[in-house]
């Protein structure tokens, strides 16, 4: 008979609690439609907000995007695919660099209207100024140049470039360049092509003594000789 109470009072406080349940108002009611889900507004919708969000960015990374990139050019020139293949050669010198575009532009280099004018002083690039690295100590055109990393520039005209090696370094285009930290410059002849080359490239060459750095961009290409002491 106890047993039978027991099991009674048991179903009772079952029924008592979901009735009890029943009547509590939800807190987080979601309601399927066919074209959406509905929160309760108590509660913020985060997938809207990051949604927004994500929008602005992909619209702003899309304007201001830099069309140019940053490269690197080595110095003896198979250094990175012999390193990669496990093969390492010593590296002699580096160039850390952006490469600008000459696009739908007519010329580069040329008077006050071109992109980059006669007698200005040019980054030799785009972006940060250019930097060049000398593992050892070099010699251009009987400059002695200490092993250590620099930062370069050019000042371009028709028949010649004046390029800087100067001391200062992580710097932004041309806005800081210092002529007191100059540690060399060099005069080097300008070539021109019969090809167009789209876009801004530095690269070397081995010589007997070194290696030549060739600047090119558009149809001009300047050389200049390095000495390895």
């Amino acid at each position: 008979m106890k047993l039978i109470i027991a099991v009674l009072l048991l179903v009772m406080s079952f029924f008592i609690s979901c009735n009890n349940n029943s009547n509590t108002p939800a807190t987080n009611t979601i309601i399927t439609t066919k074209d959406s889900i509905i929160q309760d507004k108590t509660k913020p919708d985060p997938t809207i907000a990051v949604k927004d969000d994500f929008t602005q960015l992909t619209k702003y990374d899309e304007e201001k995007e830099d069309k140019t990139h940053m490269d690197i050019s080595y110095f003896p020139s198979n250094y990175a695919l012999n390193k990669a293949q496990l093969q390492p050669i010593q590296l002699l010198i580096r160039v850390l660099y952006s490469r600008p575009h000459k696009r739908d532009r007519t010329i580069i280099f040329g008077d006050s209207t071109a992109p980059v004018p006669y007698n200005k002083l040019w980054r030799l690039g785009a972006n940060e100024t250019t930097e060049i690295e000398f593992l050892k100590p070099v010699s251009i055109n009987g400059k002695n140049i200490k092993a250590g990393r620099y930062s370069m520039y050019a000042i371009p005209n028709k028949t010649s470039w004046t390029i800087m090696v100067n001391s200062e370094l992580f710097t932004w285009g041309d806005f800081n360049y210092n002529p007191a930290k100059n540690v060399a410059t060099i005069q080097a002849p300008v070539n021109i092509t019969n090809f167009n080359i789209e876009t801004f490239l530095i690269y070397f060459q081995k010589t007997t003594q070194g290696c030549s750095m060739f600047l090119t961009w558009d149809n001009v290409i300047v050389t200049v000789p390095i000495t390895i002491l």
